[in-house]
């Protein structure tokens, strides 16, 4: 059954009778502060919103998509809501790629000390990891690129033919596939990137991964159920409990600062965290991949960041809101990551954040959030032609009838439209055609797709000046 706590830390007595008001704090990730917040155990917003949630997941139990189930909302430095099926507080579950998350925590820790810098080549660390393909022109891959999946290592769940360099060529304890894009110029998950991170931890503190861990990060958070399996990497194997992750949660809401108010990470690592990692040449409301964390920035502030980890055995999900101080998470073991099961998850997600919302009084869904897309302005940024090096295949992108086409040299010619900041979708394949950009009044410099990257004509050469992929004049979080 559920439990909602009202949380006496922030809870202000008398005239207000049951009902209760955070204290008010200062945002400077999430934004000024919302006031008033108002958090009650029984208005008649929470209970719908707990019976819904609850029957939901219910259902799915009934469904046998998952043998246990937990669920929790945060507010503050408060677990204020958890709810069980066949499960309980402590019980653990594989977080799966929630692990990068602590693998990022881990190597912003090491920044924080001067042990590590953001700018680090991977080769600082490692000098025979060279995964550059000939022909890209790659600059050298760099913490950071491997920290916001810009590496240019491919996603191997859709890129089957992958150039692999064997642990005997890279000195690692696992092989790792090459680029086949350049560093910094385009998002593409993968998970080779974070097992390379955990290497640099182990490397740089002399401390094996689940040490480090242990010491750093799981004690100083009171993650007392927190154990590894035998597949932990930077990528993946940690497991906990919704207490743990909860406490999780609260470092990010608090600056990095722990129940104790002690920093366990710099507040200047987690805005760095939060930061885009690329160039967004048109729009506010910017969704990408931060340090570790994939990030819904709304103007000046950030609406949310957030991990998932889905597998066969595991559903896991920790979001937080700043602005409202309120996070969500759920914990499960499906036996089989079945599409049944996976398109249920958008519904917990947002059933989660539908009770996060009437617990904080928010006005509006605390997941509400409308992400831009590439203005008119962008289409003379974007024309012209393009030339993968790799295979010899072209892309024309032009102007013809007010609608933008590209031309490939061999087959489709489609048109395509804005999706987002700086990617278009081909009306007829389905291609994403993402257009990176190194100045915010610059040409776009090129293009990747899900499999391949090709280079402005006269661009190809990726040794230009990408300081500006780190932007310090485009403003994402409010100074404290």
């Amino acid at each position: 059954m559920g439990r909602l706590w009202l949380p006496g830390l922030f809870c202000v007595l008398g005239a207000m009778g049951a009902g209760c008001v955070p204290s008010v704090h200062s945002y400077p990730i999430g934004g000024p502060a919302v006031h008033p917040l108002a958090l009650t155990t029984d208005s008649p917003e929470v209970r719908a919103g707990r019976e819904r949630l609850e029957a939901y997941l219910q259902w799915g139990f009934q469904q046998q998509h998952y043998p246990t189930m937990t669920a929790g909302v945060v507010v503050d430095r408060e677990l204020v809501y958890e709810h069980y099926i066949q499960s309980h507080g402590r019980r653990t579950y594989a977080l799966a790629s929630i692990t990068k998350t602590f693998t990022a925590t881990a190597i912003m820790q090491l920044v924080d000390r001067g042990l590590v810098h953001l700018d680090d080549p991977i080769t600082k660390f490692f000098p025979d990891l060279d995964l550059s393909t000939p022909g890209l022109d790659s600059e050298p891959i760099l913490i950071r690129h491997l920290l916001s999946h810009t590496s240019g290592i491919p996603d191997l769940r859709y890129y089957d033919h992958p150039d692999w360099v064997s642990e005997q060529e890279s000195g690692l304890e696992f092989r790792v596939p090459r680029q086949i894009y350049p560093a910094g110029r385009h998002y593409r998950y993968a998970n080779h990137g974070f097992m390379i991170l955990g290497a640099v931890v182990e490397q740089v503190s002399g401390q094996p991964l689940e040490e480090y861990y242990r010491t750093y990060i799981f004690e100083p958070l009171d993650m007392r159920d927190a154990h590894y399996g035998s597949n932990l990497s930077g990528a993946f194997g940690i497991y906990t409990s919704l207490h743990d992750l909860a406490n999780y949660a609260i470092m990010w809401l608090n600056e990095g600062r722990n129940l104790r108010g002690q920093q366990v990470l710099s507040p200047e690592a987690v805005r760095m965290m939060l930061e885009p990692p690329l160039i967004y040449p048109d729009g506010t409301n910017l969704p990408y991949c931060g340090l570790g964390w994939r990030v819904h920035r709304e103007g000046n502030y950030v609406n949310t960041f957030f991990h998932i980890g889905g597998a066969d055995g595991t559903m896991t999900w920790i979001q937080m809101f700043p602005r409202y101080r309120v996070a969500i998470l759920y914990l499960g073991n499906p036996p089989e990551m079945r599409d049944e099961v996976m398109y249920r998850i958008p519904e917990i997600q947002h059933r989660l954040g539908d009770l996060a919302t009437a617990m904080v009084g928010a006005p509006q869904p605390v997941y509400n959030y409308e992400p831009s897309i590439a203005g008119s302005s962008l289409r003379s940024r974007i024309v012209g032609q393009y030339q993968d090096p790799l295979n010899n295949q072209a892309i024309e992108v032009r102007e013809e009838d007010g609608r933008l086409m590209a031309s490939w040299l061999r087959g489709r010619t489609e048109q395509i439209v804005p999706v987002a900041p700086r990617q278009y979708q081909g009306t007829a394949s389905g291609i994403v055609y993402d257009f990176p950009f190194t100045s915010y009044d610059g040409s776009a410099v090129g293009i990747a797709t899900m499999s391949q990257y090709f280079f402005r004509a006269g661009e190809q050469s990726a040794d230009k000046d990408l300081e500006g992929a780190h932007p310090d004049e485009l403003p994402l979080l409010a100074s404290p």
